[in-house]
């Protein structure tokens, strides 16, 4: 018989496990529903986070609009990386704004510092926002003295938004040197009895 410590456990740890099971197909129809590669999306999960306690906003509704805005300006990597940077710098704290204006503004940004042909992306957030460009226009007088950045900065948030924390669980790290010893111990010895 289970004591009531132990049904509360496992209510417990089940619930925990229905969360994460949730999420997690959560994350894959994202992944899916806007052709991000998991790189990308690992990146825009990573901002959201840390955009969550400034923006007092549920993590999804921000990671959702972080997806969409990706997909419809077409962000490679380095150009999610470029705008985490603008965005930590001044998109997150600027209330003037709806959120997906700041990210539509940011990502346009973005885009416009690092192609230079950007007329297509233009027309098409003329043509789903009608007003955005003097809205950006002023917007980004506001903004354009923070729009260097370093190589130093990039690399630094690169490695910020691509790091992987190391599993210190003992159950799931396997020391396959140890392994490897054992095999060519064993063939060393097979060798010699021949």
């Amino acid at each position: 018989m289970l004591k009531t410590s132990q049904i509360s456990e496992d209510e417990e740890n089940s619930s925990e496990t229905s969360e994460n099971n949730h999420s997690t197909v959560y994350n894959q129809t994202l992944i899916s529903d806007f052709g991000l590669s998991y790189k990308s999306y690992q990146f825009l999960q990573r901002l959201s986070l840390g955009a969550q306690f400034i923006r007092q906003e549920p993590i999804e509704f921000i990671l959702f609009h972080l997806c969409q805005v990706s997909k419809s300006l077409n962000l490679s990597e380095l150009e999610i990386v470029w705008f985490g940077i603008y965005l930590s710098r001044f998109g997150w704290t600027d209330y003037d704004y709806s959120l997906e204006n700041v990210l539509n503004f940011t990502a346009f940004a973005t885009k416009s510092v690092l192609n230079e042909n950007c007329d297509g992306i233009e027309q098409d957030l003329q043509k789903d926002f009608p007003g955005f460009l003097e809205e950006y226009r002023t917007w980004f007088g506001k903004n354009k003295h923070l729009l260097n950045i370093g190589y130093f900065e990039l690399n630094s948030k690169y490695e910020e938004l691509s790091y992987v924390k190391p599993d210190n669980d003992e159950r799931t790290a396997i020391d396959y040197n140890f392994y490897v010893s054992q095999l060519l111990e064993s063939n060393n010895n097979i060798k010699q009895e021949d």
